[in-house]
């Protein structure tokens, strides 16, 4: 319940992934972002990790023993097939304020199929589905001695879904420059 996880589905081992096929521009342009080559790969403020599940832990722990440089407070509303999102962000001991972007993004928590799909799986966690705010995420405009909260407001009609009631979202600020996420909500 401590980290966050969005997992971007890329057109390798197969192009016919259906996660990679309902949002492949996205899902591209993040895998350019942060290098990607192969699969799996993972990544801890831009460093790449290792993938094996006893490795996890420490980069998780050190990272939540970092104080928050930025305070995030977000509110989702779903009317319809809408979803709105609206973040305020407030600077909180930050030097610098300069390349970052916020990202929303809406994930779907849990899918299950009961054959395997075209890249051999069947059940995936914290799937992609869409960045509302882009794949290179909005520009904030706040200063680091900023009192008032900077506000965003994103919306997205829902698409792509197998069970809508699996909806999450993770909000997320990021260094673009140093791939660092500084804050992020769930």
């Amino acid at each position: 319940n401590d980290a966050v996880t969005i997992t971007y589905h890329w057109y390798f081992p197969s192009q016919k992934d259906p996660f990679y096929m309902a949002n492949p521009d996205e899902a591209v342009a993040r895998a350019n972002y942060y290098g990607i080559t192969g699969v799996p790969a993972i990544f801890f403020n831009g460093e790449r990790g290792r993938t094996q599940g006893d490795m996890l832990d420490a980069p998780i722990d050190y990272l939540l023993q970092q104080p928050d440089q930025l305070q995030l407070s977000v509110e989702a509303s779903l009317s319809g097939q809408l979803l709105t999102v609206h973040t305020d962000v407030l600077p909180k001991g930050i030097e610098s304020t300069d390349d970052l972007r916020l990202f929303v993004v809406a994930v779907e928590e849990r899918v299950e199929f009961g054959e395997s799909q075209p890249n051999g799986e069947r059940s995936w966690n914290y799937v992609m589905r869409k960045m509302l705010t882009g794949p290179e995420g909005q520009p904030l405009e706040i200063t680091p001695s900023q009192t008032v909260p900077a506000q965003y407001d994103c919306q997205w009609t829902l698409s792509n879904f197998y069970d809508e009631s699996e909806l999450g979202i993770v909000t997320f600020v990021q260094n673009v420059a140093t791939g660092e996420v500084l804050a992020t909500v769930y």
